[in-house]
């Protein structure tokens, strides 16, 4: 185009000086030019016309040439830009393998140098910061998420991350502020509600959590995830109960237990601790009575394994068998039950009624170690040793005889005392006695 345009100019010059070589034979005339009340000059008109087509075309020469100019050099300064960017995004890929092959100083390095080459390129500035963050440089960290936010404050990625940093660094409540600045543009956003949830649990806050749940569950169509989230609101509500319990303000604790119990009546944290407020305020025949009712309404062996401390102490193993027996009745093939039965009897010293029991496991398709450790520890109490050495050599890992550990149903995660919430799941309710798969060696 510029060269066309070249053309073009040339080409009205030549005309404009042939146009000027006609007109000159009929313009021959002179013209006065007054430069002040001294100077007065006479010009031919040909001369006058000349000049100032010269003028006009130096001008346009100027014009174009210039113009020419400034693209050569905006193309140059184009080119070199370019150049810059490319590379910053040579160093900025090798950044990324390097951080996915966990080698963080050298990562570190090649993002610097993709920053020099593009100051504007927030990724980088993030990936920088993340990998000081893998190196345990939460400063630098720091340092470069702010950078990115300077760029972009709207920047979602970098303002969630710095708050995982504020988290991390012990400044939960600043990182409940950068949660709580994407929530207002994006209130349903899925890994900040979670982040919140958390963040709000840490500070024990289950009055602004239980509000958070009522709304994320009002959000949600029905399904699973509005089952999983529900869950949640229960367990937070029971925490809000416990918050109560432990400090002592019994009423409202029991209130607030009573309330969960009637959204779930098979919650088993709200029966064991209405349970132990009955037992501190001195009603331990009413924990009792409840604690077995709690056993009838969620099939759960929490209440019992309670109930069998409370009334061995309370010198009443006959109304325990009862219970027991009570329960078995109710469901006769649940051979968790009937495993507690006979540890009962073999607390008790009932040793006939104890083998009875663990007899009849011997044709289950399921194989229980502890059945043949109690059996054996029978045998031994009657002084038959040898069916007693016969029992151990038909085990090879003994653990503690007479415990069976806690098993969480959701994760499978075990643990030697009774835990109302998963530390691992972190699911409420959710810990049961599970012999096939915690008694199989």
């Amino acid at each position: 185009m510029v060269k066309y345009l070249s053309y073009m100019v040339v080409l009205f010059i030549l005309l404009v000086i042939a146009g000027l070589s006609y007109l000159s034979k009929y313009n021959m005339d002179n013209v006065s030019i007054n430069l002040a009340q001294e100077y007065i000059y006479q010009l031919p008109k040909m001369t006058v016309m000349l000049a100032f087509t010269g003028i006009g075309m130096l001008f346009v020469f100027y014009v174009y040439t210039m113009k020419d100019l400034i693209g050569y050099f905006k193309n140059k300064k184009a080119v070199k830009l370019k150049k810059k960017l490319d590379d910053a995004a040579k160093h900025f890929e090798r950044g990324q393998n390097y951080f996915i092959s966990k080698r963080f100083d050298d990562a570190i390095e090649e993002f610097k140098s993709a920053i020099l080459g593009n100051p504007t390129n927030i990724a980088a500035f993030i990936k920088l910061a993340d990998a000081y963050m893998q190196n345990g440089d939460t400063e630098n960290a720091a340092t470069y998420y702010s950078q990115a936010l300077i760029l972009d404050n709207d920047n979602v990625e970098g303002t969630f991350k710095m708050a995982l940093l504020k988290n991390a660094v012990g400044k939960p409540k600043e990182a409940l502020n950068y949660i709580e600045k994407i929530l207002q543009k994006d209130p349903l956003n899925p890994a900040s509600i979670a982040q919140k949830k958390e963040l709000l649990e840490g500070l024990s806050n289950w009055d602004e959590l239980i509000i958070l749940e009522k709304e994320i569950i009002k959000s949600l169509p029905d399904g699973k995830q509005k089952q999983d989230e529900y869950s949640d609101l229960i367990g937070y509500e029971y925490e809000k109960a416990k918050k109560t319990f432990i400090e002592e303000d019994y009423d409202v604790a029991k209130k607030l237990l009573k309330s969960i119990l009637k959204e779930n009546d098979k919650f088993v944290p709200a029966y064991m601790t209405s349970a132990e407020i009955m037992l501190l305020e001195g009603n331990k025949n009413e924990a009792v009575e409840y604690l077995d009712k709690a056993n009838e309404v969620t099939g759960s062996m929490i209440p019992l394994v309670r109930l069998e401390d409370l009334l061995i102490n309370m010198g009443r193993p006959a109304d325990l068998i009862r219970i027991y027996r009570d329960a078995l009745a109710r469901n006769p093939e649940n051979d968790v039950l009937r495993f507690f039965i006979g540890k009962l009897y073999f607390r008790l010293e009932m040793l006939d009624d104890a083998m009875e029991i663990f007899s009849s496991f011997d044709n289950a398709a399921i194989y229980f170690p502890e059945i043949h450790k109690l059996r054996a520890n029978i045998y031994y109490k009657r002084g038959e040793f040898e069916q007693a050495a016969n029992e151990l050599l038909k085990i090879y890992d003994i653990k503690g005889m007479m415990h069976i550990p806690y098993t969480c149903s959701y994760c499978g995660h075990k643990s030697q005392d009774l835990m109302h919430r998963c530390p691992k799941c972190k699911k409420w309710s959710t810990f049961s006695f599970d012999l096939d798969k915690v008694c199989r060696v």
